[in-house]
C-alpha cells in the first residue's frame, strides 16, 4: 500500500505560524527552536529529546566512571577555602571566637568537589517539581525528571524551566570535569561551520572520532580530519579570493610556495597588505598571492 501522507515543507506565513507549501497543513513553531511542530505538543521530538540528554548523560557517567581514577598525578587541593585571621592581642576575643572570614564559602554548582554533590542539585530540582505537581519522586529522581521532562518545556512558569536547564547543564559540565572525561578539544575549528571539533573520553580511552559541537559533522580518525583540512585549504583561493591571511597562513595553503619567494613579493611590493590581524601582523588577499602565483602580475 502506497504511503500518501504528505511529507510537509514548511515556510513561515506569520511569525507565530507555519504553512506546508503542499497540502496546506499549518503548523505552530516550538516554543524552544522556532521549528513548526508537527505534534500537538508546544515543543518538538528534537527539543525534548535534547534537554533529557542532559540528564541521561550525568546519569549514565555516575554510573560508568569512577570518581577519582583520573586525578592521581594532580596537585594536592586545598580544601579549606575560608582564610582565617587571628591575633594573640589582649584586645582580641580569646580562642579566635572574633576570627575574620574572608573568603566565604564558594556555593556554585562548579565549585562541588564531588560528583555527588552537584547530583543533589539535580535531586532538589526532582523535589520542586514533584511538589508543583503533588507527586513524589520515588526512589529515582534522576528518572523522575527525565519522565517529566516534556511537562516542564511546555509549563515554563510551574517548572521554573529556563532556571532549571541552566543549572542542570552547569551539574553536568561539573560532573564531567570531576569524572576527569570532559572532552578533548582538537587545535583546529571546523572547516564546514567555525565551530569547536572535541574528542569524548570512554571507557576505554578517549575516542578517535572527532566531531564538531556546532554543525555535528564527524571524522572517524585524525587522518580523515587532515584530509578534510587539506581540501578545503586547496580550495580557499577559488572559494574566498578576498580572505586575508597571514604569510604562515598562505604558506599552509599553498605547501608549495618558498618563504623566501614570499618574503621577495613583500618586499618589492608586488605583494601589498591589506590588514592587520589583532597582533598587528600583516594580512594578505589571498586573491592577489593567487594571481601572483599563476604569473599574473597586477
Amino acid at each position: 500500500m502506497t504511503d500518501t501522507r504528505c511529507h510537509h515543507e514548511w515556510i513561515a506565513i506569520t511569525a507565530a505560524e507555519y504553512a506546508c507549501t503542499q497540502c496546506g497543513d499549518t503548523a505552530m513553531p516550538c516554543t524552544q527552536c522556532g521549528d513548526p511542530l508537527e505534534t500537538a505538543n508546544t515543543v518538538c521530538d528534537r527539543c525534548v529529546t535534547r534537554a533529557r540528554r542532559i540528564v541521561a548523560d550525568v546519569a549514565e557517567w555516575i554510573t560508568t566512571f569512577e570518581f577519582g581514577v583520573q586525578l592521581i598525578n594532580l596537585r594536592a587541593i586545598r580544601y579549606d577555602r575560608d582564610k582565617v585571621t587571628g591575633s594573640d592581642d589582649a584586645a582580641r576575643l580569646p580562642f579566635g571566637l572574633d576570627q575574620i572570614i574572608e573568603d566565604p564559602e564558594d556555593t556554585r554548582i562548579a565549585a562541588v568537589k564531588h560528583p555527588d554533590d552537584a547530583v543533589a542539585y539535580l535531586r532538589d530540582w526532582a523535589e520542586t517539581w514533584a511538589t508543583a505537581r503533588d507527586e513524589t519522586t520515588g526512589d529515582d529522581p534522576l528518572g523522575y525528571l527525565l519522565d517529566r521532562t516534556l511537562w516542564a518545556m511546555q509549563n515554563p512558569a510551574d517548572s521554573a524551566w529556563a532556571d532549571y536547564r541552566g543549572e542542570a547543564l552547569q551539574v553536568r559540565a561539573t560532573v564531567r570535569r570531576l569524572l576527569g572525561i570532559a572532552p578533548e578539544r582538537e587545535p583546529v575549528p571546523c572547516v564546514h561551520c567555525g565551530g569547536r571539533i572535541i574528542r569524548d573520553w570512554t571507557t576505554d580511552g578517549l575516542d578517535d572520532v572527532r566531531k564538531c559541537t556546532r554543525c555535528r559533522m564527524e571524522w572517524p580518525s585524525e587522518a580523515r580530519l587532515h584530509h578534510t583540512n587539506m581540501l578545503v585549504h586547496q580550495q580557499l583561493p577559488d572559494t574566498h579570493p578576498d580572505a586575508l591571511v597571514t604569510t604562515e597562513q598562505a604558506r599552509r595553503i599553498y605547501p608549495r610556495l618558498n618563504a623566501a619567494t614570499l618574503r621577495s613579493w613583500i618586499h618589492r611590493g608586488h605583494l601589498p597588505p591589506a590588514g592587520t590581524d589583532v597582533r598587528g601582523a600583516d594580512l594578505y588577499r589571498l586573491g592577489d598571492i593567487t594571481h601572483r602565483l599563476e604569473g599574473h602580475v597586477a
